[in-house]
């Protein structure tokens, strides 16, 4: 954005910057029948993911003019359903969807990725199979928040100074054999991430769908500037729409922003440009992270009580022929777990202990001492030490009596 134009859909641009992205912004151009390609997008609408996809790219420069954060749409599943053709079906919006044109692989750094998104800005980042970097990384949190903050780290000049700070304001479209974020991946990076699983195919028609949009470009990206409402009008419809999503579905603010901005894009492109049905919100609401989704304490909790379940043995001296864990407490729907195991088997499973151990005393997951402190030093099967008393919900967890009820 140029004050209220954008580049370059505007006159007088001439590019003069880094060549290795000259390819990029020859990229955005305008090819071939845009009646042609609206008539197919209209098709391929009815079918949610791919519209999803398409909406995502609408969003893009609109997270700038709405004032927040970039965010990650992750579409994956098993090979063969079309995920690669999405991505070059959401980025036809804009220009070339070619690989290594809009689409890009994500084979790249960390210093490449933000540099790209950066050089792109408002346009969005298509980035295919990102399960090519998943040894780089034990798991994709710090990439996560990296990209969504929207700003480069600082970097000195062999020579003295600094570099120019690299900033975006896109939306990151990605596809991948499996979920981006783990069952331990922190509420930060869960947040900012909306995951949709393919278990259908997002196009019938794969190879003809890429032929096609190779040959058939770049016009709606800027029928879509052109017609876009003044800035106060968005950020007033944005509002209205991100209430009743906050309203309707148990999730967060920051999922609620993301899916708002999406909402908002395709409305406005089903009004300018398919003259069509736009997505509403029981349409998306199943792909939201619900709160207890995004609540990394809860997800401990989950993880610790399916544990401690798993190595019952070792909550018992009788037959245990290796190490004593603690006690399991059924008659208390408790369990004393030694301090030391507990953290030790947490951090294995990718959570961290004294990150989650304040809110579970205060959501009543475990009990503190007569000091207030999160454990009790006492004995266990006559072993002195440090014991986390770990509540089990009954509500939510089969313990005690319930036991005997099930058929094996």
């Amino acid at each position: 954005w140029i004050e209220d134009d954008f580049a370059p859909y505007v006159e007088g641009i001439k590019y003069d910057g880094d060549i290795a992205y000259k390819d990029v912004y020859d990229a955005v151009s305008e090819c071939g029948d845009y009646e042609e390609w609206k008539a197919l997008c209209v098709e391929l609408r009815k079918r949610p993911i791919a519209h999803i996809m398409l909406a995502t790219s609408f969003a893009s420069p609109l997270i700038e003019r709405l004032g927040i954060l970039p965010f990650i749409v992750h579409v994956w599943g098993g090979t063969g359903v079309g995920k690669t053709v999405g991505l070059m079906l959401a980025m036809s919006v804009w220009g070339d969807p070619g690989m290594g044109k809009l689409v890009r692989s994500l084979n790249a750094t960390q210093v490449s990725l933000g540099r790209t998104a950066s050089f792109l800005y408002s346009i969005p980042f298509a980035g295919d199979e990102l399960q090519i970097i998943k040894n780089r990384w034990d798991n994709f949190d710090q990439l996560i928040m990296f990209l969504t903050e929207g700003i480069d780290r600082g970097r000195g000049k062999a020579y003295g100074g600094i570099e120019e700070l690299k900033q975006w304001r896109c939306c990151f479209l990605f596809s991948g054999e499996e979920p981006v974020t783990k069952n331990a991946s922190g509420g930060g990076a869960k947040n900012r991430v909306i995951e949709i699983e393919c278990t259908e195919p997002v196009v019938d028609d794969g190879n003809y769908v890429s032929n096609f949009v190779r040959e058939n470009y770049g016009h709606a990206g800027r029928v879509f500037i052109e017609n876009l409402p003044g800035k106060k009008e968005l950020q007033e419809q944005y509002r209205d729409i991100f209430k009743k999503i906050v309203e309707q579905c148990d999730t967060t603010d920051k999922q609620a922003m993301a899916m708002a901005a999406i909402l908002l894009a395709d409305r406005l492109a089903a009004q300018y440009i398919f003259e069509d049905e736009s997505l509403q919100i029981d349409d998306i609401k199943d792909y939201l992270q619900t709160k207890s989704d995004i609540d990394i304490a809860a997800r401990a909790y989950d993880w610790t009580v399916s544990w401690i379940a798993r190595n019952a043995k070792r909550f018992t001296d009788q037959d245990n022929n290796g190490e004593i864990w603690g006690k399991i407490d059924l008659d208390n729907n408790c369990c004393m777990v030694l301090k030391d195991v507990l953290t030790e088997q947490m951090g294995k499973a990718g959570f961290e202990y004294p990150a989650v151990v304040r809110k579970w005393a205060e959501n009543g997951y475990i009990e503190r001492n007569s000091q207030g402190r999160y454990y009790f030093n006492t004995h266990v099967y006559g072993i002195k030490g440090n014991y986390v008393k770990i509540v089990f919900n009954i509500e939510e967890n089969i313990v005690g009596e319930d036991l005997e009820t099930l058929p094996f």
